[in-house]
């Protein structure tokens, strides 16, 4: 049962990884910190009137981070919402 939902997560994971870096909008913001911290993460596509609200722990957020272009879509949603 285990290897199910590693594979489910990881095919969770994988579809984010391809949202975000199709979406147009971003938005990402840390909504817990203990017991372990949490981030929210909101996509949206406006012409499939569609969006998107995903829960990461950090070391899912880490894993998603490894990836250069999503990590530069993160970076630009974190400068954007700090201006």
């Amino acid at each position: 049962m285990l290897a199910f939902a590693d594979t489910r997560c990881q095919k969770l994971v994988d579809s984010l990884c391809v949202e975000i870096l199709e979406g147009e909008n971003l938005r990402i913001r840390q909504v817990f910190e203990r017991p372990r911290a949490i981030y929210r993460i909101e996509l949206d596509k406006p012409d499939m009137s569609y969006q998107r609200t995903t829960l990461l722990d950090e070391e899912t957020l880490e894993e998603l981070l490894e990836i250069e272009g999503v990590r530069h879509r993160v970076a630009e949603a974190l400068s954007l919402s700090s201006s």
